[in-house]
């Protein structure tokens, strides 16, 4: 079986759960930020989270079967966390 349909069907049958505890500090995190207007730092916790959550279902569905998928999600999660710090830093114009 190629990665490919590796990935496929274990996206397919997998059951996807988010801790409950984290929803509701991740709920007061962005409701603070947005009453004080830290939109960017709602946006990085809102990724910070959203990546932990995904490297949950990584690291217990696809990280067993191939470790290629573990070393990408960490790649692209840094690459696209760098690009957005460095637009961030940016000044609005």
């Amino acid at each position: 079986m190629n990665r490919l349909q590796l990935f496929v069907e274990t996206v397919r049958h997998a059951q996807i759960v988010a801790p409950s505890m984290e929803l509701m500090i991740l709920l007061g995190i962005l409701t603070v930020a947005l009453v004080c207007r830290a939109v960017r730092i709602g946006l990085t916790a809102a990724y910070l989270f959203a990546f932990r959550w995904g490297w949950l279902f990584v690291s217990e569905n696809l990280a067993k079967k191939d470790i290629v998928y573990l070393q990408a999600y960490v790649l692209l999660g840094v690459f696209v966390l760098v690009l957005g710090l460095i637009g961030m830093m940016r000044e609005n114009s």
